[in-house]
């Protein structure tokens, strides 16, 4: 339980009843599709409360503000990160200098506005079960993150991901992600291979960007693979419901 707790605590502004160790955070990655799922349930929640009240724009925007609020912004943090080292067109080690920079540059604020204005959107189009992609696309962004972590080398010497990597084995990696894809494939039956293998497709093409740049990914690129994977999700849905 405290690697859950520790799960939830790094990856949400939810607060947890414990104050977790090193090794809590590290284990934690066993949970993290479990995480999605709270995050998916609670903007469910928060959605069904709302619907009566507002036009389906202004919902979105709710919605999407809670998404939002509910992480801290980390991911979406990773993503303009990310997108501010990449865009620099620089060398490895200038580029990864430029994303351990807490200032946000003009390729990381247009990177946020853009997939921000994504998700909204596509949660405005939505004409029912919107419940249903906002469960699945907080699982299926927590297991990117994992398929990371396990599949690819951590691009710095030191940082989480050297330990993430360490306590990710075979064994915890299958579990976890046997978890996720239950979830997913429960909720939505046969279309949730198709939403498997679109995150399966944009964290590969990530995770090869940043092999052939970095050598590796980082944890910025965690978080990016989040964000990514989320619209990704919500865009395979929205797709898969008027085809």
């Amino acid at each position: 339980m405290r690697s859950f707790w520790a799960a939830l605590s790094f990856l949400t502004r939810i607060p947890v009843p414990i104050r977790p160790t090193g090794g809590d955070w590290i284990r934690g990655t066993l949970f993290y599709p479990v995480v999605g799922l709270i995050i998916g349930l609670i903007l469910s929640l928060f959605d069904w409360g709302i619907a009566r009240h507002f036009p389906s724009l202004v919902r979105s925007v709710l919605d999407l503000s809670l998404w939002v609020f509910l992480t801290g912004g980390l991911h979406l943090d990773g993503l303009m990160d990310t997108a501010d080292g990449f865009g620099a067109h620089r060398n490895r080690s200038q580029t990864l200098a430029v994303m351990k920079d807490s200032r946000v540059g003009a390729m990381g604020a247009l990177a946020a506005i853009l997939l921000l204005m994504l998700k909204g959107s596509a949660l405005a189009s939505f004409q029912k079960e919107m419940w249903i992609p906002l469960i699945v696309a907080p699982v299926a962004g927590r297991m990117a993150v994992l398929l990371g972590i396990f599949s690819f080398p951590y691009a710095r010497e030191q940082g989480i991901g050297t330990g993430l990597q360490r306590a990710l084995t075979p064994l915890r990696f299958i579990v976890s992600f046997f978890i996720g894809s239950g979830i997913i494939l429960y909720i939505t039956g046969w279309k949730g291979l198709l939403l498997l293998a679109g995150a399966g497709v944009i964290t590969g093409w990530l995770a090869v960007v940043a092999m052939k740049r970095l050598g590796g990914l980082t944890g910025d690129l965690y978080g990016a693979s989040v964000e990514l994977t989320e619209a990704g999700v919500l865009l395979l849905w929205l797709w898969t419901g008027s085809h």
